[in-house]
């Protein structure tokens, strides 16, 4: 007698069983990259502290970096933000108080001033535009450096409760 014949197709556990693997590793392909870019994303968007943060006043910034950065702050930032970072009227904010500023570390503040701001931002209270580079596309990644220091120096300043450079 010849033995029973086998039926190839798989059983109905099995299709099951094969189905949702598929779908759980379908699933983990597409959700995972996108789950871990929005880790990456989150974290390169968070808050940080300002590089002087718990630093004696003293080691935190190269006054060569501040006096070249005011230098370069007041030939392109003066007008809208004030010789002081005070702020001219329903120009630019206030940096020295500026919670922006206090926040951002030094390369997100440097890609901040790089984009600009635009004058529908919803976060713009004069609806006054802030251009890229502060206008001043010329300005090298150095002297936009400069620029943040001087900037970290002016709120150093207001909080201490003066100037002293």
């Amino acid at each position: 007698m010849p033995p029973p014949a086998t039926d190839p197709s798989p059983t109905p556990a099995y299709a099951v069983k094969l189905a949702l693997t598929v779908t759980l590793l379908a699933v983990v392909l597409l959700v995972l990259p996108a789950w871990l870019l929005m880790i990456r994303t989150a974290r390169s968007l968070s808050p940080r502290p300002g590089p002087t943060q718990g630093l004696p006043a003293h080691l935190a910034l190269d006054p060569e970096a501040i006096n070249r950065g005011e230098e370069y702050y007041l030939a392109t930032c003066s007008v809208c933000h004030g010789a002081d970072g005070s702020a001219m009227k329903e120009a630019g904010k206030d940096l020295p108080s500026s919670a922006l500023v206090k926040v951002l570390d030094d390369p997100q503040l440097i890609a901040f001033i790089r984009r600009g701001v635009d004058a529908s931002a919803a976060t713009n209270a004069f609806k006054t535009a802030m251009p890229p580079s502060g206008g001043n596309p010329l300005l090298t990644d150095a002297q936009m450096q400069d620029i943040v220091t001087f900037m970290r120096k002016l709120q150093q300043d207001k909080q201490s409760g003066g100037a002293d450079h």
